[in-house]
């Protein structure tokens, strides 16, 4: 129940009673959320909401998915992009030495062309999950420099499957806001 109060939104009108309750112990005329607060220890102000998902139910994307079965078969598959199309990003989101951090690459006629790289921040406060969304938001950042001369098939590559699978999946959860 303290989490449900908690995480309630601040145009809520509960949600001023309870940032009170929260704050601090009264010394006299306890309410029932100011007990709650004092047993549990939760919050308000720590916890993350996770919004709906903003997309109509019957959201269709306008790009294709393609995930191979096998590293080999990834490979191969990269290869053969890298060499029959155009313009090709590869992204990834990583963790290391507790920071997480993305880059994307862009190669057009088989040479790189430019590469962004950013640190997201410590991984007590950020997930790589999350690292990998960001990563393809960079892809299509660096897809815009191209916009003039954008071939009809382009390639934004990753290699998370959960991403991409989350790009065809409305369900709200963690970082979706950012596929929003």
């Amino acid at each position: 129940a303290v989490v449900h109060l908690s995480s309630l939104p601040s145009s809520h009108p509960l949600y001023t009673p309870i940032c009170r309750a929260a704050k601090c112990y009264v010394a006299k005329h306890h309410s029932p959320l100011h007990h709650l607060f004092h047993i549990t220890g939760v919050d308000p102000t720590k916890l993350k909401t996770i919004f709906p998902v903003q997309h109509c139910p019957s959201y269709l994307p306008s790009f294709t998915k393609h995930i191979a079965q096998s590293n080999d078969l990834a490979l191969a598959s990269a290869e053969d992009t890298l060499s029959n199309t155009k313009a090709v990003v590869y992204c990834d989101g990583s963790g290391y030495k507790n920071n997480i951090g993305v880059a994307a690459i862009l190669y057009v006629n088989r040479k790189e062309l430019k590469a962004l790289k950013l640190y997201i921040g410590p991984k007590t406060q950020h997930i790589v999950y999350e690292a990998e969304i960001i990563s393809i938001l960079l892809g299509l950042h660096l897809f815009t420099d191209l916009a003039y001369r954008l071939p009809a098939k382009v390639i934004l590559d990753s290699n998370s499957q959960a991403t991409i699978k989350a790009l065809f999946n409305q369900c709200p959860y963690p970082a979706h806001y950012l596929l929003d």
